[in-house]
């Protein structure tokens, strides 16, 4: 490590924590509700903070200006987790590192857990020598080819379409001007213009919100839970949504059917402003069954897309390597562990493999039926179906939303069915195909009637709002650990709305499975900035083959 390297360890930046409860350190008697942030401790070259927020609205703002703050400059070397409880951050003297800046994330191993904060972080030892540290710029340029396993654009791939709605003060689209028990007023920006130069008015966001709660019923229900109208106009009862309108050009107003606590962090996420608003790093030109054409946003004010093109093919590819092998596809994703192995073996000089995608897969039951939830609970043997018949890269987990609810036992036992048990699965996700099938070959050995549903993206979310299923596979990103919306968004569209995940596991209405990471394979010169998404680029003169 260069000696005369300023070295930050913000040890206690818990940006990214659920419920926000600071933990204390256990060295002094110092109190929890100080002013935030405090210098925690200060010795030689480091320094180590502790920030409290009073409320979740106040945190987002924090994570939100320190994320904007972090893109302004160009990492020299970047290494992080999925999840950031910690972050460590190495400033690198100007002379040598040319304005550069080192983030990783800090293990968590490195810090005792409980109710304390170690006043120092434990320092690495690693040497970093003038090889380690990538001062490349993204060069601008290029077309790519990138395959999704399924008929639509992930939570993680939407960031290359959509925005945080509420972002800082220079670049949020929306504002919460008023509020109230039963009403909520957004202002807009009015001086953002998206890909085609155009200012997005009231009127567009009440048209486009309605145009995406009938293409995605769950998603709009679980972004409008308690807006007035909403449960109407998902049933097909009415034309509208009721609690939708507008003040004038560039206020928006959300009617409540019933007062909603957690109406701010329903609303904080990007699929608020989806890409059909064409606000984001790249805009939609062309979207068929089959694949979606990506241009770049050159009024994008926050990040400059560094590619001409992106091409996006919607899943069904029985062999997505071997189409990558015949220059099909410039970037591949995959889970399987066989699959994985198969291509670090085969593209392994040519090819870049970045982790940055992981879910995690959980079981829905809305069958009244007590013993048959009871049943399925101590049936599913998650172990097997994850070895042998998912084979994915991935690990068991005993909760979704959080990681620390200890393994419930499973008890043996039989049962007799009084009807025909549907399991509802989406038809264009493999590891939801390979779940259900295993499940109903179960089922049929047990001589319990059941019947697969595989259903598209829009029956799908129909049939989970209305329960219209005995047993669903679901999914939802990793962020859900930490994501107040995330949580909030898997208990509408799953649960009918409960967030009590103790209790949903102890009725059997829910049953935990696993968590699966996917990874990037990318074809050589292709690289992830800061190892984002949003980031992709093809290094200057190494242009790749161009996919057929």
């Amino acid at each position: 490590m260069i000696k005369s390297a300023m070295v930050v360890y913000c040890v206690a930046l818990f940006l990214l924590l659920m419920n926000c409860n600071p933990k204390v350190v256990n060295q002094t008697n110092t109190s929890s509700s100080a002013a935030c942030p405090r210098v925690e401790s200060e010795k030689a070259d480091t320094v180590s903070y502790i920030v409290s927020f009073t409320n979740q609205y106040e945190r987002q703002e924090f994570a939100n200006s320190l994320s904007d703050f972090l893109k302004k400059y160009h990492f020299a070397k970047l290494s992080s987790d999925t999840i950031k409880h910690y972050y460590r951050i190495q400033l690198l003297p100007a002379s040598t590192a040319d304005h550069t800046m080192t983030i990783t994330s800090v293990a968590q191993s490195e810090f005792i857990e409980g109710t304390i904060i170690p006043e120092t972080a434990t320092q690495s030892n690693e040497e970093i020598t003038p090889s380690e540290i990538d001062t490349i710029i993204p060069d601008v340029g290029g077309t790519i080819k990138m395959y999704l396993p399924r008929s639509d654009m992930d939570y993680l791939f939407s960031s290359l379409v959509s925005i945080d709605p509420f972002g800082d003060s220079t670049s949020a689209v929306l504002r919460i001007q008023d509020s109230s028990a039963r009403k909520v007023i957004l202002k807009l920006n009015g001086k953002i213009t998206n890909a085609k130069n155009q200012v997005i008015s009231a009127i567009d966001l009440i048209s486009s919100w309605t145009e995406y709660v009938k293409k995605h019923p769950a998603e709009g229900y679980a972004l409008f839970s308690n807006v007035e109208g909403i449960k109407e106009f998902v049933s097909g009862n009415e034309a509208t949504v009721r609690g939708f309108g507008a003040l004038d050009e560039k206020t928006v107003f959300l009617r409540l059917a019933q007062p909603d606590p957690h109406v701010f962090d329903r609303l904080r996420t990007r699929r608020l402003l989806q890409g059909n608003f064409k606000l984001g790093l790249y805009h939609i030109v062309k979207e068929d069954n089959s694949e979606i054409t990506l241009l770049p946003n050159t009024l994008f004010q926050m990040q400059k897309p560094y590619l001409d093109k992106l091409i996006l093919r919607k899943g069904e590819d029985s062999n997505p390597i071997l189409s990558y092998s015949l220059n099909k596809y410039d970037v591949i994703i995959l889970y399987s562990t066989s699959e994985l192995e198969y291509a670090r073996r085969q593209f392994g000089k040519n090819s870049s493999f970045h982790k940055i995608l992981t879910e995690r897969y959980f079981l829905s039951l809305a069958s009244q039926d007590n013993n048959f939830r009871t049943y399925m609970k101590n049936m599913v043997q998650k172990a097997e179906l994850l070895r042998n018949f998912v084979k994915a890269d991935g690990e068991l987990i005993n909760a979704v939303v959080t990681d620390s609810i200890a393994p419930s036992e499973q008890q043996k036992g039989g049962f007799i069915g009084s009807m025909q048990y549907r399991i509802l699965y989406r038809n264009d996700d493999p590891v939801s195909k390979a779940i259900a099938q295993k499940l109903l070959a179960d089922l049929s050995q047990a001589k319990v009637s059941s019947t697969l549903i595989a259903a598209d993206v829009t029956d799908y979310e129909r049939k989970l709002i209305l329960q219209d299923y005995d047993c669903a596979v679901g999914w939802v990103p990793q962020s859900v650990l930490q994501d107040k919306s995330e949580q909030l968004r898997m208990a509408s569209i799953w649960f009918g709305g409960e967030t009590d995940e103790h209790k949903l596991i102890s009725e059997a209405r829910e049953i935990p499975l696993f968590e699966i990471r996917s990874t990037l394979v990318t074809r050589n010169p292709i690289e992830l900035h800061k190892n984002l998404i949003e980031g992709i680029f093809i290094k200057k003169n190494t242009i790749p083959p161009q996919a057929n």
